[in-house]
């Protein structure tokens, strides 16, 4: 537990190079057969707050529950991780350098000719395999906040061939039809009119 304590060290710097601090988040640690206590310096408990407030990403777990592919699960926590309170509709690009993160993918996974050096990203098979059944499973999910809207290829404008990654658009809707905008539940309009 000596090694949990140790990880917590916080080091800030301020605007001059002579302006600084450190110490320790967590001050103790304990455990006994079923709990871990772990008791942190209160000095820095507004710092959590602020952390806690605007860098950190809160989901709840009922979200989750019914999702069936590992694919799902990576993004829906990727793309809440970039959802903005304040718009109704989220959009964001994903870049093919990206995907193995967002998708927690291992080396060489969706790749023709791995290890050559005529080796490419299988576009087709990571759509199939991966995407359009995280997409899916996410969008049929009765739990789940999230509706993917849009997926969308970005390609090279130079190159229409080459897929540079792609474009998500998505929206946050309660099971109850309502919505959170700016602190605001509002009901969802009905999109056919």
């Amino acid at each position: 537990m000596a090694n949990v304590r140790r990880k917590s060290e916080i080091c800030l710097s301020g605007p001059t190079a002579d302006d600084w601090e450190d110490g320790y988040l967590i001050i103790k640690t304990k455990s006994d057969r079923y709990n871990l206590y772990v008791q942190f310096d209160e000095y820095y408990l507004p710092l959590l707050h602020y952390v806690k407030d605007t860098l950190f990403t809160k989901f709840e777990v009922q979200n989750l529950l019914g999702l069936t592919h590992k694919s799902s699960y990576n993004l829906y926590l990727y793309l809440t991780s970039w959802h903005n309170a304040n718009y109704l509709l989220n959009k964001h690009n994903v870049s093919k350098s990206e995907l193995p993160k967002v998708f927690n993918l291992k080396e060489g996974q969706y790749w023709r000719n791995w290890g050559t050096d005529r080796a490419k990203f299988d576009w087709a098979h990571f759509e199939k395999r991966c995407l359009w059944p995280a997409i899916e499973d996410i969008n049929s999910n009765p739990n789940c906040d999230m509706s993917i809207l849009h997926c969308q290829k970005i390609k090279d404008p130079k190159n229409m061939k080459t897929v540079l990654g792609y474009t998500f658009e998505w929206l946050y809707q309660h099971p109850d039809g309502t919505q959170k905008i700016r602190g605001e539940t509002r009901a969802v309009p009905d999109p056919t009119g």
